[in-house]
């Protein structure tokens, strides 16, 4: 806890985001956090100051995807910190912290899908899930999934998703322009978990 921090008290539960938002520039000021053009952090792993706040034998050490979420300790701005109730199991809000802020804000937050869009997500892992769920709350008339896991793309079948296509053994681009009669889709999502 450091100087100035007042939101925050020792022994809160908190989420974290590996792009916390400066507050004041144009984009803060909006209400529009995930747009923050100051929330450099998980491209630099740095504190918005440069520095990573972390060192070992005098030589800086990088804070993993901006958060270093594996460790035991983290430094992270407050705003990097947010408040959550006790009563939420931790087990379970821990998923909140990446995949469902990272694939429903994309939904939501960045693209601003609008009920009765047509959207394609390539990639079903946890933000590829996260991501259908966002469209369907966004109200999405169409929500096509691609993944070359089946057990994925019917688990994906309960999140919202309208239609599946097996990328191994079927062309997406030709099932997403018959599903919307050649016009093609007004939303694409890439999340792919793992590249091989």
């Amino acid at each position: 806890m450091g100087p100035g921090v007042t939101n925050l008290q020792p022994g809160d539960h908190v989420v974290l985001t590996p792009a916390p938002p400066c507050g004041e520039c144009y984009y803060c000021q909006r209400n529009e956090h995930s747009l923050c053009v100051n929330a450099m952090s998980i491209m630099t792993n740095t504190l918005p100051d440069g520095i990573s706040g972390l060192s070992r034998s005098g030589e800086a050490v990088l804070r993993g995807c901006g958060v270093g979420g594996l460790a035991e300790y983290v430094v992270t701005p407050s705003t990097g910190a947010i408040k959550i109730d006790k009563d939420i199991p931790l087990d379970v809000v821990c998923v909140i912290g990446c995949a469902l802020q990272t694939g429903v804000g994309a939904v939501l937050n960045t693209a601003k899908v609008e009920a009765g869009a047509t959207v394609v997500i390539m990639g079903l892992g946890g933000v590829g899930m996260a991501t259908v769920q966002g469209a369907r709350i966004a109200g999405a008339s169409t929500i096509i999934v691609s993944d070359p896991v089946a057990a994925r793309r019917e688990a994906a079948k309960e999140f919202g998703a309208t239609h599946v296509v097996d990328p191994t053994t079927e062309d997406l681009a030709a099932v997403c322009l018959e599903l919307t009669n050649g016009i093609g889709l007004d939303y694409a999502f890439e999340t792919p978990g793992k590249l091989s």
